[in-house]
């Protein structure tokens, strides 16, 4: 008799507690029958003119970020990714899905993956600001207040973190606007830093976000090569248009800003021997290329 009146005990101690904690257990315990799904979303092209105004505020934010709005009858939530390289970079929005517990309101989980580059495309070198923005009706949803709503975002950037693994860094050396030259780094996507990055990377000028000025001509192309034969040595073959070069001091900015890149982008190397069009040159008018170029300081106005 006493151990039917113990068990008793301990079964109406089991009631209460679950009666007291509700379905704070979490979303993977509750009882369906509270209230819990997915729902259907749509990634709109046109929005109200009062959603397109909160998106703007968003991206120009230019930060990493999430947030939700309501508009009438719908529910707006927005991924955003902050700065990124090039339009390669992107952020999509994978789920939506809600748990519903009269104790606790209605919890809606955005689930979004950080996308990279496709490595076969070749993307613009351009700053953008991803934001991926989702949409549904309100009718899907449990109907609670505003207040009991409790957004949660979980975002996937695994694939960043591999990529990530995948950069190196550059140094680069461009023009300023009172005729010198400056440092800026860059990261370039690749396991290594090779001759060919580097050159593309000096052909394709600076970046609008950075400030400065190019110094090669336009449409000027060139080539690095590193000499197997001599230590230390690189060749760097331009095209014919580095002789659109102006001046005596365009002339030594160009010049010695593929040589300053090269020699600090590859410890091995301390001396470039310009080429034009395959051809070694005296000149491009007044520096002397019969002899290999070394680095040369005196130009650079900021040490960045």
């Amino acid at each position: 008799m006493r151990l039917q009146i113990r068990w008793a005990v301990v079964f109406l101690l089991m009631v209460l507690a679950v009666g007291a904690f509700g379905c704070r257990s979490g979303p993977d315990t509750a009882d369906p029958a509270e209230g819990e799904g997915t729902v259907e979303f749509t990634s709109p092209e046109q929005v109200p003119q009062e959603v397109d105004t909160w998106i703007e505020e968003i991206e120009e934010a230019s930060n990493e970020m999430t947030d939700w709005m309501r508009y009438n009858d719908e529910i707006y939530v927005a991924v955003a990714r902050g700065e990124s390289p090039n339009p390669g970079h992107g952020v999509e929005i994978d789920e939506i899905s809600y748990w519903h517990c009269p104790d606790e309101g209605l919890r809606i989980d955005v689930s979004a993956t950080y996308t990279v580059p496709d490595p076969d495309e070749v993307y613009p070198q351009v700053v953008v600001y991803p934001v991926a923005v989702a949409n549904f009706a309100l009718e899907d949803l449990p109907q609670v207040d505003l207040a009991e709503m409790d957004f949660r975002f979980d975002i996937d950037d695994s694939e960043v973190a591999k990529l990530q693994d995948k950069t190196h860094p550059v140094v680069l050396f461009f023009g300023t606007d009172d005729g010198q030259m400056t440092r800026t780094y860059r990261q370039v996507q690749a396991d290594e830093l090779t001759p060919d990055i580097l050159a593309g990377e000096l052909m394709s000028g600076p970046l609008p976000e950075e400030g400065y000025q190019p110094l090669l001509p336009e449409d000027t192309a060139l080539s690095i090569e590193l000499d197997d034969e001599e230590e230390g040595l690189a060749i760097v073959d331009f095209t014919p248009e580095i002789h659109g070069v102006s001046g005596s001091l365009g002339e030594q900015l160009a010049l010695y800003s593929v040589v300053n890149s090269v020699v600090e982008n590859f410890e091995d190397i301390d001396r470039v021997q310009i080429k034009v069009d395959g051809e070694e040159t005296e000149s491009l008018g007044h520096v002397d290329l019969r002899s290999p170029l070394s680095f040369d300081g005196s130009l650079i106005f900021e040490d960045k």
